[in-house]
C-alpha cells in the first residue's frame, strides 16, 4: 500500500498464530475442504510446505519437492502445468 509516498506492506492472509508466511495457504485449505472432497495442490516454493502436509495429492517442484522428499511426503514431480494436466487426465 502507498501511504504518503511510502510503501507499507500489508498481509491480509497472514496466520497470526504462525506468522511464517505472508499468505497462509492452509487457511484457504480449511475453507474449501469438505468431507469426501480431495484437494489437489500444485506448488514449488517455501510457502507451500504447510499445505503440502494437508493436501490429498501434491504436485511439487523446486523447494517444495525438496521439502516433500526430505519429510517423506508423497508427491508427483512436475516441470510445467502441461505435466500436471497430462497426469490428471490419465486418472
Amino acid at each position: 500500500v502507498f501511504d504518503n509516498g511510502e510503501i507499507k506492506t500489508y498481509f491480509p492472509h497472514l496466520n497470526e498464530e504462525c506468522r511464517t508466511c505472508g499468505n497462509c495457504k492452509t487457511s484457504y485449505f480449511y475453507k474449501v475442504k469438505k468431507p469426501g472432497n480431495k484437494i489437489v495442490y500444485i506448488g514449488d516454493g517455501w510457502s507451500d510446505r504447510c499445505i503440502s502436509q494437508e493436501s490429498d495429492v501434491i504436485f511439487a517442484k523446486g523447494k517444495l519437492a525438496r521439502f516433500c522428499h526430505e519429510n517423506g511426503i508423497s508427491y508427483i514431480p512436475y516441470h510445467t502445468f502441461g505435466d500436471v494436466i497430462r497426469e490428471m487426465t490419465s486418472w
